[in-house]
């Protein structure tokens, strides 16, 4: 997680009407998605408020400059426009506040619950699948259990879409994804790494948000030495997760079912989806629905609530940003696969057998510093007990643990081809680990 102080963001949130029943920030200015830093970067919040109307009321009274033309309209006008079109949030960009540039939204607490609990729009949703910093204490049980049910709901779906096993970090970019599947932003003025610069910075995190959950759940087992995890996939199970789906979602595959024109009650129909092979692509198909046409309602109603300079300048930044990112990944791509053609054959081989599990355990020691962002290929001295398996666990260490951020172990795929793909990090030394059976 970037560094922000708790001061910090109680300094910002205190220039606001403060009934909040919950209230969050996120992005990559509060957690790490691989890039460097910039001081410079906006901050984005979430404001979730009881009565919105007299939220902004308020708001307007202390914070009047944050709000676009739509402000002449008063606070009625606001709240009308925030709770009746796109994903019922009413968003603030480009503030200067504390000599730092924010973004917030502000939602209503029912809608923030029936998203949670439905996936409406997987607006709010789909952000709190993925770690967020909680600013307040979350005092409403309602606002509570729903959050509980949205993280069950994204693990259900997921699972859906996934194989019987899979590492930890596949589970995490699963579920990153659903909310970015269908988002037509993600075809221009986003990242195209974005969901796995998210995940693979902050696997830690991803795994503190969902351990609760995967512990619950008995169709899983949950190898956490390994980092993997194995799931039954048998029909009784698939209808188990299409049962506990999100009503949004459940009603999307009512409707593709029944497009022939005949009608089929859902209960029918989901017992057919956990019998049909394109179940995974069908459930993806009925998220990406929802998302596709939230992403465009809410980035229209965006220009209004910017007002139309703010909506180019931040269109700008997000194109900048996107741009400057593509760039670094290239040439850190590029540094890396020079420094490994350089010190992978001066890298160090040691083999041990483990009496007590049979394994053998064989590291390599990558002498030099380099640098990961994305999911990179890494030579392989030949070994034979390598290349004797057909798979492995992968286990990266540094001797700066505090600096390296990415999963502790991922499970690969063994091809006739010696190369790993071994994740992502930042700078330092590192050990490279493999442990496979005889």
């Amino acid at each position: 997680m970037v560094s922000t102080s708790v001061k910090f963001f109680d300094s910002i949130l205190s220039r606001f009407p403060q009934q909040f029943s919950l209230v969050f920030a996120y992005g990559s200015s509060v957690f790490s998605q691989g890039n460097k830093k910039d001081q410079n970067n906006m901050i984005d919040f979430i404001f979730c408020v009881d009565n919105p109307l007299e939220w902004h009321k308020d708001n307007m009274k202390i914070n009047h400059k944050h709000y676009s033309f739509l402000k002449y309209g008063g606070a009625d006008f606001v709240k009308n426009i925030q709770v009746n079109f796109g994903a019922k949030m009413y968003f603030n960009s480009l503030v200067e506040v504390e000599n730092k540039l924010i973004k917030y939204g502000v939602i209503s607490t029912n809608h923030l619950i029936e998203d949670l609990l439905d996936w409406q729009t997987l607006y709010i949703s789909g952000r709190l699948h993925k770690p967020v910093k909680l600013l307040k204490k979350i005092k409403d049980t309602d606002v509570q259990q729903a959050l509980q049910t949205n993280l069950q709901s994204a693990l259900h779906a997921s699972l859906l879409c996934l194989p019987e096993t899979f590492s930890e970090v596949k589970l995490f970019l699963k579920i990153a994804e659903l909310s970015y599947s269908g988002d037509f932003r993600m075809y221009f003025g986003e990242d195209k790494q974005k969901v796995e610069n998210i995940v693979m910075n902050q696997v830690s995190d991803f795994r503190d948000l969902y351990a609760e959950q995967l512990k619950l759940m008995p169709q899983l087992h949950w190898n956490q030495s390994q980092c993997t995890i194995e799931q039954d996939g048998s029909t009784a199970t698939t209808l188990h997760h299409l049962n506990l789906l999100p009503k949004t979602v459940q009603h999307n595959l009512l409707v593709m079912w029944n497009k022939d024109g005949r009608y089929r009650d859902l209960e029918d129909v989901l017992q057919s989806v956990a019998f049909d092979p394109q179940c995974s692509e069908m459930v993806q198909k009925a998220i990406q629905d929802i998302t596709w046409w939230s992403s465009i309602t809410q980035s229209v109603k965006g220009i209004l609530t910017a007002g139309i300079l703010k909506s180019l300048k931040y269109s700008s930044r997000k194109i900048k940003k996107m741009n400057c990112q593509t760039h670094a990944n290239s040439t850190l791509e590029n540094e890396l696969e020079r420094h490994l053609e350089k010190s992978i054959p001066q890298a160090a081989v040691r083999s041990s057998s483990s009496p007590s599990t049979g394994m053998v355990i064989t590291t390599l020691v990558i002498q030099k510093k380099c640098v990961l962002l994305r999911p990179m290929h890494l030579k392989v001295v030949t070994c034979d007990s390598l290349l004797q398996t057909k798979s492995l666990i992968v286990e990266v260490i540094s001797r700066r643990t505090q600096i390296v951020q990415f999963p502790a172990t991922l499970v690969v795929d063994w091809g006739a081809s010696t190369v790993l793909q071994v994740g992502y990090g930042r700078l330092g030394s590192m050990h490279l680990v493999t442990s496979c059976s005889r």
